[in-house]
């Protein structure tokens, strides 16, 4: 029990303070949709943002949450279900209240990220500005050009 809830507080922390990469997402995600995927189960709404592993760790502790529930059933007779419930409390409900908030927040991000995309073969994205890199093959040479977008 002890591996599990160290596991599980190991991949939360990971998901919530690392930097996620959003360049191989193409379309436009609707923070409504994202919010309403959440709401019917956590995960829903980070696997439409094409968030894998967010997806996966949220809706993990959704389910984890679940069977500490069926387990505060069966601790009743053993006297450890304020423990159990507990459990049940921070993983169930947490998983689905973070997915509600999260996944909105982050369709947003995933906008803003897209909006600010020129086209360029390679680009690089910083505040308030974007560094582009084109490659262009013409005859007899090779052109290439880099544009600073502010």
């Amino acid at each position: 029990m002890k591996k599990i809830v160290l596991f599980v507080i190991i991949g939360i922390s990971i998901v919530c303070f690392s930097t996620t990469d959003y360049s191989h997402i193409r379309s436009k995600k609707s923070p409504m949709i994202s919010c309403g995927l959440s709401f019917i189960f956590p995960g829903l709404g980070h696997l439409y943002n094409q968030e894998y592993l967010k997806s996966g760790i949220v809706a993990g502790c959704f389910v984890l949450g679940i069977v500490f529930s069926s387990l505060n059933s069966q601790a009743s007779a053993t006297g450890d279900q304020y423990i159990s419930g507990i459990f049940t409390w921070v993983f169930g409900v947490g998983a689905w209240l973070y997915g509600i908030i999260d996944a909105p927040i982050s369709s947003i991000r995933i906008n803003k990220y897209i909006s600010r995309r020129y086209g360029h073969l390679f680009e690089s994205n910083w505040d308030n500005m974007t560094l582009g890199f084109d490659a262009s093959h013409c005859p007899n040479k090779v052109q290439l050009s880099l544009t600073l977008h502010l």
